[in-house]
């Protein structure tokens, strides 16, 4: 198998862009540490300027079939392989610190996606080691194959580990947003007992803000069904459809997110309610 006509790297390597850049998309979003960020970006360029390499000795060697220029083609190539791994083990390690801060995960589901990442990391590392071994071009074929058909696996992990982050953040938004409605109604009810005359509410002021209190509920009971209905998914998640998978958790996070804003907005009403002095 000819390396450069089948074009096999070229191929996985068009492929391996496209999602890191689209991850990426993805991921910049939220928070990542500085450090992370920036070695990812690093071997990004590095992989990018090596890659420019290879295309080159590709062509020198596919236009002069010398010695000399298959010598440099697996050199270009190897050192292509190389960066490519690298930039899978940095973009592995914004996930870990991501995992590691995440908000709204219980420590188990948390230690699980932390395992699961180091191992793949663990195994790219080990590739990047592997491919210096190799003397000609079939065997730069089989190790970039190897790489190609792991990356391919990890694909619906890094998905997963998204789907489980985003939901983390809405669920743990959620949570403090039931406890400032707690709040608020228990202080509600403390006014609502209070007798005397010149702190007393109206039956009329009671009844609008009973009735805000009622809506607030229902929006965090709606948006509640649908975190539930959110985990369900990521935890049946189809790793064959993984995008699209993930796809169906965002919007059913947004939909959750949106009863949320309702009762954000309820809740406004409710505090405005009390404030306002009544005639």
């Amino acid at each position: 198998m000819n390396i450069f006509t089948k074009r096999t790297i070229l191929g996985s390597v068009i492929i391996l862009v496209m999602f890191f850049y689209h991850t990426y998309d993805i991921r910049s979003q939220d928070f990542a540490p500085v450090d992370q960020n920036q070695n990812y970006t690093i071997s990004l360029e590095e992989y990018q300027r090596s890659h420019n390499r290879y295309v080159l000795a590709r062509s020198n060697y596919l236009k002069f079939k010398t010695l000399a220029s298959e010598e440099q083609a697996i050199s270009a190539t190897m050192e292509m392989l190389v960066n490519r791994d690298i930039v899978v083990v940095t973009y592995i390690d914004l996930l870990l610190e991501r995992v590691k801060n995440a908000k709204g995960l219980d420590d188990a589901k948390v230690n699980e996606m932390l395992i699961l990442l180091e191992n793949e990391k663990d195994w790219f590392e080990l590739h990047s080691r592997q491919i210096t071994s190799a003397a000609t071009l079939s065997e730069l074929v089989e190790e970039s194959n190897k790489a190609s058909q792991k990356f391919t696996q990890i694909n619906s992990l890094v998905y997963i580990v998204f789907s489980y982050l985003s939901y983390g953040r809405v669920y743990d938004h959620q949570t403090r947003l039931v406890d400032v409605f707690a709040d608020l109604r228990s202080k509600f009810e403390s006014i609502r007992g209070d007798q005397r005359t010149e702190y007393r509410f109206s039956s009329g002021k009671i009844m609008t803000i009973d009735n805000w209190l009622v809506e607030s509920q229902s929006s965090i009971n709606r948006s509640n069904e649908k975190l539930i209905e959110t985990k369900a998914r990521i935890d049946l998640f189809d790793a064959k459809t993984s995008q699209k998978s993930y796809n169906l958790v965002v919007s059913d996070l947004q939909n959750s997110r949106l009863h949320t804003l309702k009762a954000t907005s309820f809740m406004e009403e409710i505090i405005r309610e009390i404030k306002t002095a009544e005639n």
